[in-house]
């Protein structure tokens, strides 16, 4: 049942989207929703049929479509972070490029928080991934958007990117310290705390980092995980996911 729902889903949204005028349907959006839910819930082998069917390329050209785009990246951020086989798909897809591409648009457009978090899934065990986003320019605009704020949404999907982007990886290191991103983090974990994100328990629970990383601003772990990371080998050891 799972299965044919995933493969309908994924039929009626590949259709939609190969109209001239699906981009101005609302019922576009739904059926994306509608196929990413699948995607998501499927099991490993599911997923990779629905790929080879075509399902990471419509996740591309909704990607690619401004209406659509956040969904599209939410999707892949989710189904990436535990699937490596996935992300590969989805980087053989031309997925990365277009992820690129959002997170230079403003921290407030509303697909660049979710191309973040996607950036963030698909390096996260993938050396492929952190060499290649590197290399199509994806660290300078991740830097960028820890200005937006330390209770920003995007700041902590920015941060929790460049964390993973810096593990085992020294040219990602040094692209880091070059797009001068240093300071923005430790700005970031000097930042007073804030109501609406995780308290220091929770942090201090799930995530083995120093004090001072235990702040309850968002994000504060990834950046000192970043932080640590750019600064050179062997950073503490850090679970947390945001």
């Amino acid at each position: 049942m799972a299965e044919d729902t995933l493969f309908t889903s994924l039929t009626a949204v590949r259709e939609k989207l190969t109209q001239s005028t699906f981009a101005a349907d609302p019922a576009t959006a739904t059926l994306l929703s509608a196929f990413c839910g699948a995607l998501v819930a499927a099991p490993p082998e599911q997923r990779g049929s629905a790929g080879v069917a075509g399902g990471y390329a419509v996740l591309c050209t909704a990607l690619a479509t401004p209406s659509l785009a956040a969904a599209a990246a939410e999707c892949i951020a989710s189904v990436a972070v535990t699937d490596n086989v996935a992300g590969a798909g989805v980087r053989a897809a031309g997925a990365l490029p277009l992820l690129i591409a959002l997170v230079m648009q403003s921290p407030h457009a509303p697909a660049v928080a979710p191309a973040a978090r996607a950036l963030r899934s698909l390096a996260a065990d993938s050396d492929e991934a952190r060499d290649a986003i590197r290399e199509g320019g994806g660290i300078a605009p991740l830097v960028q958007l820890l200005s937006a704020g330390p209770t920003a949404d995007v700041t902590a999907a920015a941060a929790g990117a460049l964390r993973n982007l810096a593990r085992n990886n020294d040219a990602n290191r040094d692209a880091l310290r070059e797009a001068g991103g240093i300071a923005p983090l430790v700005a970031l974990l000097d930042a007073p705390p804030h109501a609406e994100v995780r308290s220091r328990r929770a942090c201090t629970r799930r995530c083995v980092c120093p004090p001072r990383a235990l702040r309850t601003t968002k994000g504060g772990c990834s950046a000192r995980l970043a932080m640590h990371r750019a600064a050179g080998p062997k950073p503490p050891v850090c679970p947390h996911t945001y």
